[in-house]
């Protein structure tokens, strides 16, 4: 799952348990969203950890954030870079 501030939840109509699609130019994935005040506002915490699984038109359903990070080394750890991962998200 996908925790969401508050706040935004609210903004979208959202309430936890409801589906959303976190997306951006690299991929789309599908995951219920848990609506906390334990998140900054307009920030999401999407933890890592499942498999991929795509639907015939290439959304993952399985919530594996891999889909939506660069392929792209960071450029002083030379690491991956999935903590600063500009995304958006609605209703799925």
């Amino acid at each position: 799952e996908m925790m969401m501030n508050a706040a935004d939840a609210k903004r979208l109509g959202l309430r936890t348990g409801n589906k959303v699609e976190v997306f951006n130019d690299r991929g789309r994935i599908v995951v219920p969203v848990y609506v906390s005040q334990r998140c900054m506002p307009g920030v999401v915490v999407c933890p890592e950890g499942t498999w991929i699984d795509l639907d015939e038109n290439g959304v993952d359903r399985g919530g594996c954030v891999n889909v939506l990070t660069s392929h792209h080394w960071t450029p002083f750890a030379y690491g991956t870079a999935q903590h600063t991962i500009m995304v958006e998200v609605k209703r799925g």
